[in-house]
C-alpha cells in the first residue's frame, strides 16, 4: 500500500466500466463529473475504463480505454465449453489489463465505481496487492452474483455432465492463471454512497466494511438554470433517461392518454429524452402511442450530449420519473429540480428520499397508471401547485443537492484515505 508524503500529489485510479463519451445512464457522467472535480482539487486522476466503443473517443494520456467488456454480449447463445472458455479470457485479460494499470500508475487509492460489464475480481485483485480501495455504489450490482457473468457461471448448479466438467475445468484453470474465485461478501475499505436505500439494500448481504459515508448527490447548479419565467403550463411534460421497460416508460405513455381524454389536451406534448436500446420495446411504446391517441404528442429525441439537457428542461415544465423497478437515486429527478421543474415520480427505491412529497414534488405507486395521471392531472387542476413545486424543488437543490458539496466530502474523504 502507497501512503501519501506531503511533497506528493494524491493518485486516484478510478475504475468505471464506461466513461464519456461513452456512457448509457448517469453513473457514468458523474464519474466524469467527479474525475475533472479532483482535478480541478489538486488530485492526480487515472481513469481505467473498457475498450467498448472506443473508436469513437480521441485518446487522451490519463484515460485508459483497455479492459475488456461483455457488455451487449450473448453468451448464452455459445455452448458450456466454449462460454466458459470465452468467460475464462475475459477474466484473464482483465487480471493481465488491471495488474499492468497498477504497476504504471501506482495509485494511493483505487476508487471503483460501475462494473457492470467488466469483472468483479478487479477489485479482489485490488486488496490481494494490498492497495487501499473503495467504491461509489449507485446501483445494486454488488448484491447478486448473478450480475457478474464470471461469478454466475461459476457459482450456478450445473444441470448435467457436460455442463459440470466444464465447470471443473475452468475453475481449475481460473486457480492456475491466479483468477480468485467468485466471493459473495467483499470488505472495501470505504463506501461512498448517496442514498440510505442503497446502504440498507448492501450492507452485510455483499458489503462488509466499517467506513460507510454518505455522500448526497449534486447538480451544477450554474449549468441547470430555471427559465426567467416559471413553469406555468403543464402541458410541457418531459422524460429524461434510458426508454427501457424498467424506466416505466409504458407506464408514463397509458397516464398521459387518460389524462388527453380527461381534460382534452389539445396542445400536450411529450418529450423523450434518451437512447431505447430495444426495438421491440420501441415497437411496443410506439403500439401504446398509437393506442392511446398521442401520435401527434410524443416527440423522440434519442441520446443526447450532458451538454444539451439544460435547453430540453427549459423547454418544458414537468419531469415525469415513471421507474417500476427498485431505482438506487434517479439523477435526473435533481437535474429537473435544478431546473426548476416540477417532478412526478414512483415511489421506488431511494427516489422518496430525494423528495418531499406535495412540497418539492409528488410520488405515486410504481406501475400505477391511475395514480401516475392523478398526480400529473393534479397540475393541470392546480396551476399554483404547479408554480410552488417549482420554487420548492429548485430552493431544496441549491441547498442539497450542490454538486460542489457533493466534491468537498469526495475530496476529503479520499485524501484522508490516501494518506492512512
Amino acid at each position: 500500500m502507497l501512503i501519501l508524503n506531503k511533497k506528493q500529489k494524491p493518485r486516484i485510479l478510478i475504475v468505471s466500466n464506461f466513461y464519456p463519451p461513452v456512457f448509457y445512464g448517469g453513473y457514468e457522467l458523474g464519474c466524469a463529473e467527479v474525475t475533472q472535480g479532483l482535478r480541478e482539487r489538486g488530485f492526480e486522476v487515472v481513469v481505467l475504463t473498457s475498450s467498448h466503443r472506443q473508436e469513437e473517443c480521441k485518446e487522451e494520456d490519463s484515460i485508459l480505454r483497455i479492459l475488456p467488456s461483455l457488455f451487449g454480449r450473448n453468451l448464452s447463445q455459445f455452448g458450456a465449453i466454449d462460454r466458459f472458455r470465452q468467460l475464462l479470457i475475459h477474466e484473464y485479460v482483465t487480471k493481465r489489463s488491471f495488474l499492468a494499470t497498477l504497476r504504471e500508475v501506482q495509485p494511493h487509492l483505487v476508487y471503483f465505481w460501475n462494473l457492470s460489464g467488466l469483472s468483479r475480481s478487479l477489485v479482489e485483485f485490488a486488496q490481494l496487492n494490498h492497495y487501499s480501495w473503495g467504491l461509489f455504489i449507485f446501483d445494486h450490482f454488488w448484491r447478486d452474483l448473478n450480475v457478474d457473468a464470471w461469478s454466475r457461471h461459476v457459482t450456478t448448479p450445473a444441470n448435467n455432465l457436460v455442463r459440470q466438467f466444464s465447470r471443473q475445468c475452468v475453475l481449475q484453470l481460473g486457480k492456475l492463471m491466479g483468477i480468485p474465485p467468485a466471493q459473495a461478501m467483499i470488505s472495501p475499505d470505504f463506501i461512498h454512497y448517496p442514498t440510505i436505500y442503497l446502504r440498507q439494500y448492501h450492507e452485510g448481504k455483499s458489503l462488509n466494511t466499517s467506513v460507510w459515508l454518505k455522500t448526497d448527490w449534486g447538480i451544477n447548479t450554474d449549468l441547470f438554470k430555471p427559465p426567467s419565467t416559471p413553469a406555468a403550463n403543464p402541458n410541457r411534460i418531459l422524460y429524461v433517461g434510458q426508454v427501457a421497460e424498467h424506466k416505466g416508460v409504458h407506464v408514463l405513455i397509458q397516464a398521459l392518454g387518460q389524462l388527453r381524454k380527461q381534460y382534452n389536451l389539445q396542445n400536450l406534448k411529450l418529450t423523450l429524452a434518451g437512447p431505447c436500446l430495444s426495438p421491440t420495446y420501441r415497437a411496443r411504446l410506439e403500439e401504446l402511442i398509437a393506442k392511446c391517441s398521442l401520435g401527434d404528442a410524443v416527440v423522440w429525441l434519442g441520446s443526447m450530449e450532458r451538454s444539451a439537457l439544460p435547453e430540453v428542461y427549459a423547454q418544458n415544465s414537468i419531469l415525469v420519473f415513471p421507474s417500476v423497478w427498485e431505482e438506487p437515486m434517479g439523477i435526473v429527478i435533481l437535474e429537473a429540480m435544478t431546473a426548476g421543474l416540477a417532478v412526478v415520480a414512483s415511489r421506488t427505491g431511494g427516489v422518496a428520499e430525494l423528495i418531499d412529497d406535495g412540497t418539492s414534488g409528488l410520488l405515486f405507486q410504481p406501475g400505477d397508471v391511475k395514480d401516475c395521471a392523478e398526480k400529473v392531472g393534479r397540475l393541470f387542476d392546480h396551476p399554483g401547485l404547479l408554480a410552488n413545486l417549482s420554487q420548492n424543488a429548485r430552493r431544496t437543490a441549491k441547498t442539497r443537492f450542490q454538486f460542489s458539496q457533493v466534491l468537498d466530502r469526495i475530496s476529503s474523504d479520499l485524501l484522508k484515505r490516501c494518506s492512512m
